[in-house]
């Protein structure tokens, strides 16, 4: 009967650890391949990268984009369980946020909320790796009063120093 317990206690033990999967590290520098995204919604954008320094749960996401406008860069010191942090981008108020993805938990989601004078603005960024975290594909979506635009961004790993 002890024995019995026993095995019981090992297996459940087991079965727990086997559910709490280690989530993905997007650590690395991104850059974009146009060629290989989908981003008819983005008119004029000529580059994107995105540079992460994630130890979970910390996150720093830096993202520089350019278009026919110019360069904006954007960055974020957030934590990966979705609470809002306070952030001024563009001279504007917003909140940003980090959080995994509740139905495949490999799916990292930076949502900004920000709120101009023209209306509110809902930019979510689903980040997710691919071929030995080498490549990452994003699905960007942006919600505002004209309605809701999409992007798919295919992003190649920048090899680092010395490897």
């Amino acid at each position: 009967m002890r024995n019995s317990w026993y095995v019981w206690v090992m297996a459940a033990a087991f079965a727990t650890g086997a559910l709490a999967q280690k989530k993905p590290d997007f650590s690395g520098t991104w850059k974009l391949d146009l060629l290989r995204s989908r981003l008819d919604d983005v008119p004029g954008l000529k580059s994107s990268v995105i540079k992460i320094e994630h130890h979970e749960p910390k996150i720093h996401i830096e993202i520089t984009t350019v278009t026919h406008q110019g360069e904006t860069s954007e960055a974020f010191d957030l934590t990966t369980d979705g609470v809002e942090s306070k952030q001024t981008i563009g001279g504007q108020p917003c909140a940003a946020s980090a959080q995994w993805d509740s139905w495949s938990g490999n799916r990292l989601v930076l949502t900004v909320k920000c709120q101009p004078p023209e209306g509110a603005v809902v930019t979510t960024r689903r980040m997710k790796l691919g071929d030995k975290d080498r490549m990452m594909t994003t699905v960007l979506t942006v919600k505002d009063k004209t309605g809701e635009k999409k992007g798919y961004g295919f992003y190649v790993k920048e090899p680092q120093p010395g490897s």
